[in-house]
């Protein structure tokens, strides 16, 4: 069969291809992960006789953010990598920018900070050289996210409200989503709970009526994060139940591991340390599966304080040295203070309240 007689099959396998895509995108919004990776896989499947094709980059850069949240990091990575390989070769700008920008996320979760630095700048580059407003909000509000782990929260909130503006003109409303929940999330570290719980409320509500249960998700754990920080146990306990029913509902392996750290410390606050330690030790094998270095040591901080209650110095003095180096080679320096502060209380003798 000479080219030309293959042109009706060949476009039938990309506009095949292409409808998979576009049901495994929609389905890792609103739907089950194994069912929009199986989807991404078809389509893949169908696209590897031709010649690279733009869409294929993409599908492969799709698949990838799947293989993120359902715990698989390395496929996820090759999957970025490949993504870049193949736009690179065809000069697809865009699609190269997109790749850069995962690839910048994946490192920045490992703990690489110089290198998510590096990946996001050549991203946001591309991005405004090609007009992708979009991808530049994203890529801006990325590195606030870089910003805030490092602790200049003021170039963290400078960098959130850039990529609010660039999503508000004209609205974007899944783009604004994506700020707020961070916006919120930078009120909850600066303890101004009141501010925090409006961007995360009004978050939600776009969410919802998106019917993004991934946004959905990690707004229920932030507002779960805030209302533990605020003391309030009943209400944070409610919002960690929703996210993690919304996790294991669609196969979100990432997201269910931290729904799994905030009920480790609802169960510590009501006095259930073993329950506790339970909770920590199945998330840490969940992130450390997922190469997801900043919530393993979030995750060891927490079977710290908690080992502390359970009044065994040794096994929280080890627990928080190790969260602290791992801090530290994040350059997270207000959770670096944090572990200080921690371990000065062990060397003092000083003991814990009572929960």
């Amino acid at each position: 069969m000479t080219r030309d007689e293959s042109n009706g099959s060949v476009e039938l396998r990309l506009a095949e291809a292409q409808r998979l895509a576009e049901l495994g995108r929609a389905e890792s919004t609103s739907g089950d992960l194994d069912r929009a990776l199986a989807l991404h896989e078809e389509a893949l499947q169908l696209l590897a006789t031709e010649r690279p094709t733009q869409l294929e980059v993409d599908i492969l850069r799709w698949s990838g953010t799947v293989l993120r949240q359902v715990g698989s990091a390395a496929e996820s990575e090759d999957r970025f990598t490949d993504s870049l390989r193949m736009a690179i070769s065809l000069e697809y700008v865009e699609g190269e920018a997109h790749a850069l920008n995962w690839l910048a996320i994946l490192a920045q979760r490992k703990g690489m900070m110089v290198e998510a630095a590096a990946f996001y700048r050549r991203s946001a580059r591309l991005a405004n050289s090609v007009g992708d407003h979009r991808l530049a909000g994203m890529v801006e509000q990325n590195l606030g996210v870089l910003a805030n782990i490092q602790g200049d929260l003021d170039t963290a909130f400078v960098r959130y409200r850039a990529a609010l503006e660039n999503f508000e003109r004209p609205p974007d409303r899944q783009g604004i989503s994506w700020v707020l929940n961070n916006i919120g999330m930078l009120h909850t570290d600066t303890g101004r709970f009141d501010e925090a719980r409006e961007a995360l409320n009004r978050g939600l509500s776009i969410a919802r009526q998106r019917s993004d249960r991934q946004m959905e998700c990690l707004f229920q754990l932030n507002l779960a994060e805030c209302l533990i920080s605020e003391g309030r146990w009943s209400e944070a306990d409610a919002h960690c139940a929703e996210a993690q029913a919304i996790a294991e509902s669609r196969n979100d392996r990432s997201s269910r591991a931290e729904a799994m750290k905030l009920r480790a410390v609802l169960q510590r606050e009501d006095g259930a340390l073993s329950d506790s330690q339970g909770t920590l030790e199945q998330a840490l094998a969940l992130a450390r599966k997922d190469e997801d270095k900043l919530l393993v040591a979030e995750l060891l901080r927490e079977k710290g304080e908690t080992g502390w209650r359970e009044g065994k110095s040794t096994e929280a003095r080890e627990s928080w040295t190790d969260a602290m180096e791992l801090f530290r080679s994040m350059d997270a320096v207000l959770d670096v203070q944090i572990m200080h502060d921690r371990l000065d209380r062990l060397d003092g003798n000083l003991q814990p309240s009572t929960p």
